[in-house]
């Protein structure tokens, strides 16, 4: 019997040592996703408040051409020229130019915060993996 128990012991310590090990092993990869998520935050946040200070240059950029188009606009009436303005159409391009520049940078900042997201919710999907294990 005591032979019995004694083995029991052993299979038990020998049990809670894998747990153990097996225990430290998850706790370690929940810190290395930990350590990720703050890497690809901080990242994403970076990138997110440059991709927000460009569309703001590119907007006060855009009204400001605007101002400028109207303003070349009215002279061009007040003048009554059949003759287009070289410098209305330089402008009409360049509003042309940077309204596309804006939309590509939106998209851009779009995609990133789309990859930010996806990668919250994996990052979510394996803490509950790593909950249920």
């Amino acid at each position: 019997m005591e032979k019995l128990r004694q083995e029991l012991e052993a299979v038990h310590r020998n049990e809670v040592c894998v747990y153990r090990e097996e225990c430290e092993k998850w706790r370690q990869e929940v810190l290395h996703l930990k350590s990720l998520l703050v890497k690809h935050t901080d990242n994403t946040n970076d990138k997110v408040n440059s991709v927000q200070k460009i569309l703001k240059e590119r907007d006060d950029r855009i009204h400001e051409l605007m101002v400028q188009l109207r303003q070349v606009r009215i002279e061009g009436r007040k003048k009554q020229e059949n003759v287009e303005s070289p410098k209305l159409q330089e402008l009409e391009c360049e509003v042309e130019q940077v309204t596309k520049e804006l939309e590509t940078m939106r998209k851009r900042h779009e995609q990133l915060l789309n990859r930010e997201k996806s990668a919250r919710d994996e990052i979510r999907a394996l803490k509950s993996q790593l909950i249920k294990r």
